[in-house]
């Protein structure tokens, strides 16, 4: 019977831990987790953010941490080849009311805790490519040799991670490192 509690507990606990953001035991975070935590830094600098811009920098930061840290993924969640490049159906479901105008978060008070690698990975990508406007992002994910580039445009096409992991680290980072 106590046993039986224990794991029961044990299981839960790591339940509770995998639906935090923190990437200590499932190597993977939520990205509508990542979602509110870029919308609010965006918000917090006085800075507006769309869905095609919030899509494509969610992508970008997934590729960041994939090629920086060499990970097979850092989102369960996959990004399909929409006409306007990568989009992750699970933020565009939940973001697509505000359409084409800014994205506001009400409780940014309340954003996962992840680890160093993550916060690195969302800084970063904020600092090279927060202030492209959406057009600009969409063209780079639009680059001739790109994952998306190579991709039918289908609503249901999942662009490979790790061709994405590859390009990033091809085209972004200097000397492939």
């Amino acid at each position: 019977m106590i046993k039986k509690m224990i794991e029961y507990i044990a299981n839960l606990w790591y339940i509770i831990i995998d639906n935090k953001g923190s990437d200590s035991m499932s190597n993977t975070v939520d990205v509508l987790d990542v979602a509110k935590t870029l919308i609010c830094k965006f918000n917090n600098a006085g800075k507006d953010i769309t869905q095609l811009k919030l899509q494509k920098l969610l992508y970008f930061i997934e590729a960041y941490y994939m090629a920086t840290y060499d990970k097979d993924k850092l989102y369960n969640e996959d990004f399909y080849a929409w006409t306007y490049g990568p989009v992750c159906k699970e933020v565009y479901i939940k973001y697509k009311f505000f359409a084409d105008t800014p994205i506001y978060e009400q409780e940014c008070e309340k954003i996962c805790e992840f680890n160093s690698n993550v916060v690195d990975s969302i800084n970063d990508v904020y600092d090279l490519f927060g202030d492209l406007t959406s057009t600009q992002l969409i063209k780079l994910t639009h680059m001739k040799g790109s994952p998306w580039y190579e991709l039918p445009i289908d609503f249901d096409t999942v662009i490979s991670k790790n061709n994405t992991k590859k390009w990033f680290k091809e085209v972004f980072l200097k000397n492939g490192n």
